[in-house]
């Protein structure tokens, strides 16, 4: 079955980032995207600056109302930064000659650990669905942005934001979660550690890179005299 669920996994990644990606955002997503910018070109006095909210931004932060088009940009970029995470994990790095890193283990463990299902699809679901696409995503938005906007007033930009971003995901992930699941304390530190490293920090990068690129290509709203 792990065989077999593997070869599903593949396939639907890359179903998503050929096929399903692009029509979720010409369809429905970046629909609800373009619908509130087309708003604010109906409204007199609109401004790029009270419609175009940057969820990217480190320096002039402010927390977005939760809504579909917030929702639907934090899935997409979260879609792609695991399909990198996973690209790099599963295919790059083992193809280089370092250690495959399927953090579905890690969440069979965890799951296991509170005697819920922790078979095959439950482990890739809690990771690829409820981590990659929602809480990795949510975190970064309402949480470790604000603050590092606070802490650092957005010194070194999005990048640097992003990378520490994914080292601190990297430090919960094989520090926390492995402990809470019974696993060695930072997986004892083998090669699997830095290659999980690695891929972590390139998830941070990725999240933030597709939220950026959503923002720079979504239409752009038109002031309208009063």
């Amino acid at each position: 079955m792990g065989t077999e669920w593997s070869i599903s996994h593949e396939y639907v990644t890359r179903g998503l980032l050929t096929e399903w990606f692009p029509m979720a955002y010409r369809l429905g997503i970046g629909a609800a995207i373009g619908g509130r910018t087309a708003q604010a070109r109906s409204l007199p006095g609109a401004t790029e600056k009270e419609f175009q909210m940057s969820y990217s931004s480190v320096d002039r932060v402010s927390l977005p109302t939760p809504s579909i088009d917030v929702a639907g940009r934090l899935v997409l970029a979260g879609m792609v930064a695991s399909m990198v995470f996973d690209f790099w994990g599963q295919i790059l790095s083992p193809g280089l000659g370092f250690a495959n890193l399927s953090p579905h283990g890690l969440a069979r463990s965890l799951l296991g650990t509170f005697g819920l299902p922790n078979g095959d699809f439950a482990g890739y679901f809690v990771h690829f669905y409820l981590v990659g696409l929602i809480g990795y995503p949510i975190g970064w938005l309402f949480v470790f942005r604000p603050a590092w906007a606070a802490v650092t007033g957005g010194k070194g930009g999005w990048l640097a934001a992003s990378a520490v971003y994914g080292f601190g995901l990297w430090i919960f992930a094989i520090g926390g979660i492995t402990a809470i699941a019974g696993l060695p304390f930072f997986l004892n530190f083998t090669g699997i550690t830095w290659v999980a490293l690695v891929g972590h920090v390139a998830y941070g990068i990725a999240l933030v890179a597709a939220l950026r690129l959503m923002e720079r290509t979504a239409p752009k709203p038109v002031a309208q005299p009063a």
